[in-house]
């Protein structure tokens, strides 16, 4: 049936799968899809689920799949053809499975989990699910407050979910598939999870936090996508937390403690990735990358490896204040690579307030920086109002400044040439 649908609609391999360095097993016990309310393009430029996929498909006798949001003409040709949504590894339908869990990155996409769950032929509430249903999990940085979504899903993991999931999928082969209530009782021990059915609305949950960035944190090898995706790159997370507590940021006060990836884990991360994929690029994923440790003897040894193959290395946004020239130079030394600075309002005094203590002139001086030694863009963003990207032969920044008070809503934009 998949092979009359396909034709018929936009970017059909979103749904093929046989990604290069996918997991497929014959004959498993146990079934879990890492479910991404997004389109594939999105979804496999997250790195979250491809470290649950990992740790999952290590296990014996697991199979971990994976599913994401079909665009609308495909999910309208699944419900004309009654063709139960997916997994992509094995094309099994979901409402098969032993344990869905949803990565929820924001509240935008709770009624793509009711799209989802439509499509797969699942019951809305949890109440309405028996032994036939899979036990439908939620985790992910919307899931901070999972109340909203408690009668829907039957376990919440809150924090990180490297910790659990080895205990999940434990118990998930220890006790049968026609025994949900013990095995959500057992979940429901585990630190870090919530199950409405049990805890009520009482219990106290404790996030579940892992105490460094070990090995088992990076999916290995890497899915090597079919298709071009958002962030078509290998990414390497080399810090996870934060501690400058920016009072606007969820991220950076819910994520810590600090844990720092040690250098040389870091190189054999990204030698044995780019071996396994392909990949062109490498991006170093953390909250505050300027904040890792000799940051600069780290991307001086990345570029010694990565120069004779012409792979470049790319940096997240940054705040900009430590943004310096010779790392600029640095990152300009294979190809030239963009960056973002998020000063997030052009008002030190907003700033301040914010507890994003540094001057426009420190920012402007980043800029000048990254322009000098011809990086490709830099940017700087606003959240009330957005900045200007700037490219080009003749560089320049331009930041709102505000006339009077540093709440009026009056902005007039200063030119500074570059």
């Amino acid at each position: 049936m998949l092979d009359n649908i396909l034709p018929l609609v936009k970017k059909p391999i979103r749904y093929t799968g046989g990604e290069y360095n996918i997991t497929i097993k014959k004959e498993p016990v146990i079934r879990v899809g890492i479910v991404f309310p997004e389109v594939y393009e999105i979804g496999m430029s997250n790195l979250g689920i491809k470290v649950i996929y990992h740790m999952f498909n290590k296990v014996k006798g697991i199979q971990c799949e994976r599913i994401f949001a079909p665009w609308s003409d495909f999910g309208e040709k699944l419900e004309n053809a009654e063709i139960t949504l997916y997994g992509l590894e094995s094309k099994k339908p979901i409402n098969d499975f032993d344990l869905l869990g949803f990565s929820l990155q924001s509240e935008l996409c709770y009624t793509t989990v009711l799209y989802m769950l439509e499509l797969a032929h699942i019951p809305f509430r949890s109440s309405a699910r028996d032994n036939d249903y899979p036990i439908l999990v939620a985790g992910g940085p919307a899931v901070l407050n999972p109340t909203p979504l408690s009668p829907v899903f039957d376990a919440f993991v809150i924090g990180d979910g490297e910790e659990v999931i080895p205990h999940i999928a434990q118990i998930l082969k220890n006790i049968s598939r026609n025994k949900k209530h013990e095995r959500l009782t057992e979940i429901s021990k585990l630190q870090g999870v919530w199950v409405p059915q049990i805890h009520k609305y009482e219990q106290i949950v404790k996030k579940s936090t892992v105490a460094e960035l070990s090995e088992e944190t990076l999916p290995s090898p890497p899915i090597l996508p079919i298709c071009e995706i958002t962030h078509d790159r290998l990414a390497v997370e080399i810090m996870r937390g934060c501690t400058w507590g920016c009072r606007f940021c969820q991220a950076g006060y819910v994520n810590r403690p600090l844990r720092i990836r040690p250098e040389q884990d870091i190189i054999k991360a990204v030698e044995k990735g780019i071996r396994q994929t392909g990949w062109e690029e490498i991006s170093l994923l953390s909250f505050t990358i300027l904040d890792y440790p000799n940051l600069l003897n780290l991307i001086r040894r990345l570029n010694e490896i990565l120069k004779k193959k012409m792979i470049n290395i790319s940096l997240p946004a940054m705040r900009g204040e430590l943004f310096s020239e010779e790392l600029a130079i640095l990152l300009k030394e294979i190809k030239k690579t963009g960056l973002t600075f998020a000063p997030e309002t052009a008002s030190e005094q907003l700033r301040c307030r914010l507890n994003k203590k540094f001057s426009n002139e420190r920012l402007i001086s980043s800029t000048r920086y990254s322009c000098s030694n011809s990086t490709s863009l830099s940017k700087s963003s606003e959240k009330s109002s957005k900045g200007i990207s700037v490219k080009g032969r003749n560089p320049f920044l331009s930041i709102p400044i505000s006339t009077n008070a540093a709440f009026n809503p009056e902005i007039k934009f200063k030119t500074f040439a570059l």
